[in-house]
């Protein structure tokens, strides 16, 4: 059998960014929180990742209700995807099975996102695994503390472990196997598919890019940046498109003709 793995940045990616629509269900302008807020941690050193995080936490406790697991969660549950989302994913598969009968294709999603928000949007029952932030919270339920941090380059160690086939409930509390040397890769880096939008995804495309593998990445077509455009400059990716998912949209067919490559080579 041929394994290839297509794996995802979730925010901006396949749908608009859930910790800015978390902020709007309590209230908070993200155009403010994000450039002044957070935007002042960043100037003082923090990690951007590290940075938010602190800053929502903080958020709770000035209104003297710390914010609790079902915060997120009812946030998760009213999230919107990006077109296309998420019958992308069965069809994806059905159409690579009928140009590769022998292809088994797996999807994986590793974000800097609240974990809770975006397990309670009900996608990641399509993914063999996934990655992101996770609170650890204390005896009364509220959140005391990230116990993980998904940052940037943080990112393509997940990468590995796609590849070494590390994945699931087994190797949640062994973070130190990835550094194993393995010479039989369950699927080898080129016959992974990404996806990205944004400066959290550049390691991982710098990595794969290494081993001739196919990034692509999206962007808002209401609002193209120059960013965006950074990536087909740099040649960081293959291909820049709009974040549409439907079966006969551009970005749909590339990435169906990246995996087939992949799971022919």
């Amino acid at each position: 059998m041929k394994y290839v793995a297509l794996a995802f940045d979730f925010d901006d990616t396949l749908a608009p960014d859930s910790s800015s629509f978390f902020l709007k269900k309590q209230g908070v302008d993200p155009s403010e929180f994000w450039p002044s807020v957070v935007g002042k941690r960043i100037a003082d050193g923090w990690d951007p990742v590290t940075a938010y995080l602190y800053e929502i936490k903080k958020l709770g406790e000035k209104r003297g209700k710390p914010f609790t697991k079902q915060d997120f969660v009812e946030a998760g549950k009213e999230l919107t995807f990006h077109p296309g989302i998420p019958e992308f994913f069965n069809d994806i598969k059905e159409d690579l099975k009928s140009r590769v009968p022998d292809a088994i294709l797996e999807f994986y999603l590793i974000s800097s996102g609240i974990g809770d928000v975006i397990r309670s949007s009900g996608i990641t029952s399509y993914f063999t695994d996934f990655w992101s932030c996770e609170w650890h919270y204390d005896e009364n339920g509220h959140i005391e503390f990230p116990r993980k941090v998904v940052s940037f380059t943080d990112k393509t160690r997940y990468i590995y472990q796609i590849s070494k086939g590390l994945v699931g409930e087994s190797y949640r509390n062994k973070p130190f196997e990835v550094n194993k040397l393995i010479e039989n890769l369950r699927i080898p880096m080129d016959k992974i598919v990404y996806i990205g939008d944004g400066l959290t995804d550049v390691a991982v495309f710098s990595l794969l890019k290494k081993y001739n593998a196919t990034c692509y990445a999206v962007f808002d077509p209401e609002h193209g940046s120059a960013r965006a455009w950074s990536f087909i400059e740099e040649g960081r990716v293959r291909g820049l498109f709009s974040p549409k998912f439907n079966r006969k949209s551009d970005l749909y067919l590339n990435i169906l003709m990246a995996l087939e490559n992949a799971a022919s080579r």
